[in-house]
């Protein structure tokens, strides 16, 4: 069986979320009343901001700065509005028409599941797994939630299934997992499952190799994460950047209706988001994962290649194709290296103990900030 959809920057940007998130039940009535309620709160409020606006234009009385602070209001109880309707971050409505970001195909045959990420940019993502590892196939926000023993997590969404239903969709992987569960061995793989599969031909020029010890998973991630977030890149990124908007907005209507505890709930939001979350709760759970035997990131070997015009990150089952045009920087930490993407915001994180030598830890770094460099120009230059 096979699906394919196409995802522009705002649906793939819920993909992401939902594959982060995991299995999530259902709301439970509560909570969907309780999301009703708010919907209306949020449509009143914009009644009364809309009366509000409408009798001051007739008696003349509206400042400039009363109707700036009336427009700002409408325009962030609409977005608050959309977001709680949608579950979408309202800036993609300001990036234009919703331009084509990429295809995705699935397939899942003879005991194997292959996922392919094609997008206009240049990026490409190829992976498969065995059909008998996967452990939950779930309908979630009207598609399906793919999930692997090592916590791997694939979506599809509504999109996927002009063919086939979701119910469809899930009875048939549902039975090829148990088929392949009871079969006494796995047949070999597909070399070639989809027709437009991308092989690599020229030769690398420089690649390295490597294998986090478990011990170090929780260490080398989180110093790549305090890394990235200081710089700007970072909270330019859409969801960041709506969160420092919705709460500059909260502290502006407070100074002027000059309400206290608007103010400290403005001084709150960034303090739990930026300081507490990264550097206090986020360590506690990678330890308290790593101590369960939980924690999953970084647990592949890996082998990362560079080439002239973008770079490689494969597994024995996977393969990344990214160009350096996607790549924003490379940085260091005491235990590792870094690579950073863009807009979603990325981390490829290789340890030091990679390389033999720090005469080859310096050859890579030197040719991935060469690469870098050389994109950046031809990027600026004017003919």
């Amino acid at each position: 069986m096979l699906w394919q959809y196409t995802v522009t920057a705002g649906s793939y940007q819920k993909i992401l979320q939902t594959e982060q998130k995991g299995v999530a039940r259902n709301s439970s009535g509560v909570r969907r009343v309780l999301r009703v309620f708010v919907m209306i709160g949020v449509l009143f409020l914009i009644f009364l901001l809309c009366c509000d606006l409408l009798s001051s234009l007739k008696a003349r009385t509206l400042s400039p700065a009363s109707l700036l602070s009336h427009l700002s209001g409408l325009l962030f109880l609409c977005g608050f509005l959309y977001w709680l309707f949608t579950g979408k971050n309202p800036l993609y409505l300001f990036q234009g028409p919703r331009r084509i970001l990429g295809s995705f195909q699935v397939r899942a045959e003879n005991g194997w599941f292959y996922f392919l990420r094609s997008f206009s940019n240049g990026e490409y993502f190829f992976i498969r797994k065995p059909l008998r590892e996967l452990t939950r196939v779930y309908p979630q926000n009207r598609g399906i939630l793919i999930e692997f023993s090592n916590s791997a997590r694939f979506f599809l969404p509504k999109e996927a299934f002009s063919l086939f239903s979701v119910q469809e969709s899930q009875r048939f992987l549902q039975a090829e997992c148990l088929a392949a569960l009871k079969a006494q061995a796995l047949g070999e793989p597909d070399a070639a499952p989809f027709p437009n599969m991308r092989h690599i031909t020229e030769p690398a020029l420089h690649s390295c190799s490597y294998h986090i010890p478990y011990q170090d998973r929780g260490t080398i991630y989180l110093e790549c994460q305090s890394v990235v977030r200081r710089h700007l890149f970072f909270y330019r990124n859409a969801d960041n950047l709506l969160f420092i908007l919705c709460v500059l907005y909260i502290a502006c209507i407070s100074i002027d209706a000059e309400l206290e505890t608007g103010l400290l709930l403005a001084a709150l939001m960034p303090l739990w988001n930026y300081i507490f979350y990264p550097f206090v709760f986020l360590p506690r759970l990678v330890r308290k994962m790593v101590k369960d035997r939980t924690f999953y990131a970084l647990s592949e070997p890996c082998k990362i290649s560079l080439y002239r015009s973008f770079l490689t990150e494969s597994t024995a089952d996977s393969i990344l194709i990214k160009p350096y045009s996607l790549i924003k920087d490379l940085y260091t930490t005491p235990n590792s290296c870094c690579i950073a993407t863009k807009s979603p915001v990325f981390l490829s994180c290789i340890p030091r103990k990679a390389f033999e030598n720090p005469r080859e830890e310096a050859l890579f770094e030197d040719f991935v900030w060469s690469a870098l460099e050389e994109e950046k120009f031809w990027k600026n230059r004017r003919f």
